[in-house]
């Protein structure tokens, strides 16, 4: 049975991640576009408060989505602290957005990144549970950002 070297694990989970979040690689995504980050770069906060039928979520509810799982559990989970139990109705709360509450929450989203990213190259040694969270981390965003595309393209 064949084994994936560290490295190869870390260098390939990285490249991923940094397509997913704001780097265009090419692997998965279009090169022209500039992953999650990019993506929201001129999404005004009226658009992202914006809901195509009524209950449906938004684009501003997406990003702080996305930025829940990311900091409640990827962060916590490559720092090794516990995750526990999660009020997952909790990171659906937000729909609609002011500018400035745009703003910050994009903020937020890109500093979040930006320390999955840093967590995620300073690690030394990968076992099950920050594998899986990385790769879920991964999966589940790439989701969003698919699901994000896919509203503004309606705008």
């Amino acid at each position: 049975m064949n084994s994936i070297k560290f490295e190869d694990f870390a260098n390939n989970i990285i490249v991923l991640l940094e397509e997913t979040f704001s780097n265009p690689q090419g692997y998965y995504l279009d090169r022209r576009s500039n992953g999650l980050l990019g993506t929201l770069e001129h999404v005004t906060a009226d658009q992202a408060s914006g809901s195509f039928k009524p209950g449906m979520t938004t684009i501003a509810g997406h990003v702080f989505h996305t930025n829940f799982y990311l900091s409640k559990v990827v962060v916590q989970s490559l720092r090794g602290q516990d995750v526990g139990k999660l009020d997952w109705d909790q990171s659906w709360v937000l729909k609609t957005v002011n500018e400035l509450e745009w703003q910050e929450l994009k903020q937020n989203l890109r500093q979040t990144c930006q320390t999955v990213l840093e967590l995620v190259k300073a690690r030394e040694t990968w076992d099950d549970q920050p594998i899986t969270d990385a790769m879920v981390g991964l999966a589940h965003t790439a989701y969003h950002v698919g699901a994000i595309r896919q509203m503004i393209l309606m705008l």
